[in-house]
């Protein structure tokens, strides 16, 4: 699961964020490393435990700058990211322009 999470969220270049079991939430990160089978980790939170995470969020909102001058754009990924969730076998919850997966 959290290789698929790691790929989908480095291709479609959206953020993410984990919620703990504890409540603790890492901020919203543009990567998430897996870097040994059991953990994971986002720029300035981890490595912890995935067995240790309650659920992964995803913002299906990727923000584009096109330059200084002109105010950044707002592209959906959800159909991107659905389908990618969907081929990887991952259940996931829709609020809003949020995609949760529940770690199990």
């Amino acid at each position: 699961m959290w290789n698929e999470l790691s790929f989908i969220v480095k291709k479609a270049s959206v953020l993410v964020r984990i919620i703990m079991l504890d409540g603790t939430a890492t901020g919203w990160s543009k990567s998430l490393i897996v870097p040994t089978d059991g953990y994971a980790e986002t720029p300035g939170f981890g490595p912890f435990r995935t067995l240790d995470a309650q659920c992964v969020e995803i913002d299906v909102m990727q923000k584009q700058r096109l330059g200084r001058l002109l105010p950044e754009r707002l592209v959906d990924r959800s159909e991107d990211i659905e389908l990618a969730l969907k081929n990887a076998g991952l259940y996931y919850e829709r609020d809003g322009a949020i995609l949760r997966i529940v770690c199990k």
